[in-house]
């Protein structure tokens, strides 16, 4: 469900997507969020360069759906709003710590 609300905000339909149940190639998205999607690309070796890029990005997000603007206005969503905004908000806290470390980020 984050994947999805995220990927959304990005113009992602992730079900079109490779790994994802699809077979668009990941090739042919052009945003740094990318890394927080393409599994392959994130577990390789993605450019750190784009994390304050994407820091900020998240934060945009973050502070969007805090006031209740999702990309998504599906009813069924409305019970995890509140969770998935205080993801979000971890999720930034995480990749801004990577950029002040200089550390990669690593998803499982």
């Amino acid at each position: 469900m984050f994947h999805d609300l995220l990927a959304a905000e990005e113009g992602i339909d992730l079900k079109l997507m490779d790994s994802f149940g699809g077979n668009r190639s990941w090739d042919s998205i052009s945003t740094p969020m990318r890394l927080l999607f393409d599994l392959d690309y994130v577990r390789g070796q993605h450019p750190t360069t784009n994390y304050p890029e994407v820091a900020a990005r998240l934060r945009e997000l973050h502070e969007r759906w805090s006031k209740g603007a999702f990309a998504s206005n599906d009813p069924a969503l409305d019970p995890l709003r509140q969770h998935v905004t205080a993801r979000l908000e971890q999720l930034a806290q995480v990749v801004e710590e990577c950029v002040r470390t200089n550390a990669r980020l690593v998803i499982r």
